[in-house]
């Protein structure tokens, strides 16, 4: 950041529920979620995004075969200790909500993207049903996919030089196609692997995979994804 590499720290803290950071160099804390530095000498400054994909091992495997991972050395047994919590509807992080948002319940998963002042949340059940949500947030024209078998849930910028495109779910799950060439893309990671744009690749907006409070304690102006909002 501006020639400056900064190493972070857990705060200990919470931020309507999530995560703070600091930063070992000038002792800023920085909120986890938003990716910007809520006080101390980086105030108001933002991290850089690198956009990333929640996926199952294997499929992300299978599109990278020379994927290297880090081995902790743990011989610990692999649980997750927040399962009770995940299946408690009435447990809402540390503090609560503060945004009682009932568009969808409390712990209802959604895909969320921001992009400047706009924000849209995608329910699971859309994105199930779908697959592929061609979509326009802002001046932005969007689209969100999912998959089921690899976890995969992510949004993509569906300009590619100058050409917006529209989807469609292709013949395979990890696969979209698109309306104006038919050209095969891959959802894992926006690329074109078939078809007249083969090689092109789309840009991936940051999202998230969250509950609907966390997302609505954030953006308590977010909209969410009807059928109408397609353009």
């Amino acid at each position: 950041m501006d020639g400056e590499t900064l190493t972070f720290g857990v705060d200990g803290t919470l931020i309507l529920n999530s995560l703070v950071m600091y930063d070992r160099e000038t002792e800023s804390r920085w909120s986890q979620f938003l990716g910007r530095a809520v006080d101390g000498p980086k105030r108001d400054t933002e991290l850089t995004f690198v956009p990333s994909v929640m996926v199952s091992w294997g499929a992300w495997k299978t599109e990278h075969p020379d994927t290297l991972f880090l081995d902790t050395g743990s011989s610990r047994p692999i649980y997750d200790s927040y399962e009770d919590y995940y299946l408690d509807p009435d447990a809402i992080g540390a503090f609560g909500e503060v945004n009682r948002d009932r568009r969808f319940d409390r712990k209802d998963i959604v895909l969320g993207v921001a992009l400047g002042e706009n924000a849209r949340a995608y329910s699971l059940g859309d994105l199930f049903r779908n697959k592929v949500i061609n979509d326009t947030l802002g001046e932005t024209s969007i689209v969100a996919v999912f998959d089921e078998y690899s976890y995969l849930s992510t949004v993509f910028d569906r300009t590619v030089a100058g050409r917006t495109l529209a989807f469609r779910q292709g013949d395979e799950p990890l696969q979209m196609v698109d309306e104006q060439t038919n050209s095969v893309w891959n959802k894992l990671d926006g690329r074109a692997t078939s078809g007249p744009l083969k090689g092109e690749r789309l840009t991936m907006l940051p999202s998230f995979q969250l509950f609907w409070f966390a997302w609505s304690d954030f953006y308590s102006n977010t909209t969410v994804y009807r059928p109408s909002n397609s353009p």
